[in-house]
């Protein structure tokens, strides 16, 4: 984004122009690209002496967890990249149950 800050200098049409194009440049110039992976969320449940397998997965598929309510019957909801939902329910056993 470029803003411009009127000081009391009027550049002109061609000015103006060339102070855009050369903050325009500098901004291209010194960006970054950052690749973001499309998520989806699942909802885990398991009891509580499931929880350090459930952790495990979490950390082995690189999930984030969104929000989680500990009890004896625990709720986990989860982001996971697309690319592996489908290979995180096949390592989940029967003990975790799943819902998308």
């Amino acid at each position: 984004m470029v803003v411009r800050y009127f000081g009391g200098t009027k550049l002109g049409v061609g000015g103006l122009v060339n102070a855009y194009k050369r903050a325009a440049a500098d901004a291209i110039a010194n960006n970054s690209i950052e690749e973001i992976a499309i998520l989806s969320e699942l909802t885990l449940h398991f009891a509580y002496e499931q929880l350090s397998h459930v952790m495990k997965l979490v950390k082995d598929f690189d999930a984030q967890i969104r929000w989680q309510n500990m009890s004896a019957n625990c709720t986990m909801k989860i982001g996971v990249k697309q690319s592996q939902v489908h290979a995180l329910k096949m390592t989940l056993d029967y003990t975790v149950e799943f819902e998308e």
